[in-house]
């Protein structure tokens, strides 16, 4: 209910004569209360929203809602998407560095193989060498040895004779 309905305007104005104001100029403070009156009635109204303003920023407000609801879930959706994409391109990423860095050390050894093979055969030929050479060095050795067991042996053989043909 309005307040310009409310106001009684007669009592108002009854009540402005009983208490000796003028005639004329109780129907001038009547006209200017309901007109206070009304314009308060128009405000209150233009600040205060009314159930079908309040309804309708209801209805504004849940479909904002639903359409946030909807834009964010899409948003997600993108992001998940571009990050599913992003993890597929690292996994491939990596394996591709996995399987460099494979070739790279299996070559690696292949050449560290290659060179401790021949590392090896050069010092085998080393010590195949060393081992003639030792042979050699032992034979002419062995040969010296013999050679000088033969002259000591054909000496005591020789002084052996001589001494049994002196006393002969």
């Amino acid at each position: 209910m309005s307040a310009v309905r409310s106001f009684d305007s007669l009592g108002y104005y009854e009540r402005l004569t009983k208490a000796g104001v003028p005639e004329a100029q109780a129907r001038v403070q009547v006209e200017v209360m309901q007109g206070i009156v009304h314009n308060y009635d128009e405000a209150s109204h233009r600040e205060f929203p009314s159930k079908g303003d309040l309804a309708e920023t209801r209805t504004t407000l849940q479909q904002e809602i639903v359409a946030v609801r909807v834009e964010l879930k899409q948003e997600i959706a993108d992001v998940r998407t571009e990050l599913q994409q992003e993890i597929v391109a690292v996994r491939v990423e990596l394996k591709q560095e996995i399987a460099d860095v494979r070739t790279e050390l299996q070559q690696e050894i292949a050449a560290v193989r290659t060179e401790l093979k021949q590392e090896i055969a050069a010092v085998r030929t080393e010590l195949q060498q060393e081992i003639a050479e030792t042979k050699h060095e032992i034979l002419k050795w062995v040969v010296g040895a013999a050679l000088a067991q033969t002259a000591v042996i054909v000496a005591i053989i020789g002084v052996c004779a001589a001494f049994f043909l002196q006393m002969h």
